[in-house]
Order: structure tokens, then sequence, then C-alpha cells
């Protein structure tokens, strides 16, 4: 599945929640940013983590800041992780 985003007209920042991961194993989300105004936050649901590339933090958000940043993400039903990124 694949969402693009573009900023709402009055808003500098946008959160985008995954779905729980339990509910969504084997299943792929690209998110990617259609504008380049503001930033882009995709984070996971409460209680899961976002694991890959790098990250310290799993539960901390990925932003995206420019127009065409994108990220993929799976679940395997535990956890989500990044499988590709562009930024």
């Amino acid at each position: 599945m694949i969402y693009l985003v573009e900023m709402p007209p009055s808003s500098n920042s946008l959160t985008l929640t995954l779905p729980p991961a339990a509910t969504a194993t084997s299943r792929f989300l690209t998110i990617r940013r259609v504008d380049s105004r503001g930033t882009v936050f995709v984070k996971p649901a409460a209680g899961d983590a976002l694991e890959g590339r790098g990250r310290e933090r799993p539960q901390d958000a990925i932003p995206l800041t420019s127009r065409a940043d994108y990220v993929t993400v799976v679940s395997d039903g535990m956890a989500w992780f990044v499988f590709a990124d562009g930024r």
C-alpha cells in the first residue's frame, strides 16, 4: 500500500501513526511526501517498535522533511522494520 502525503495548509507538521504491527503481518507500507512544507513524522503505534537503518530508538518517529522523501516499512507481526527509504 502506498500513501502520498501532502501537508495541510495551516500546519508545519503531520504525524502518521502506523497500524499495530500485530494486525499487519507481512504488510508493506510506503509513505511518500508530495510537497516540501513542514515535516511528516512516521511513528509506530503505542507499544510497537519501528526498527532498522541504524535507528537507535525504535519507538521514535521517522521524519520525512523534503519533497519526495519516502520510507517503506514491513511488519513481522511484532514490530515494524524499515525496508527501504530515500532522503
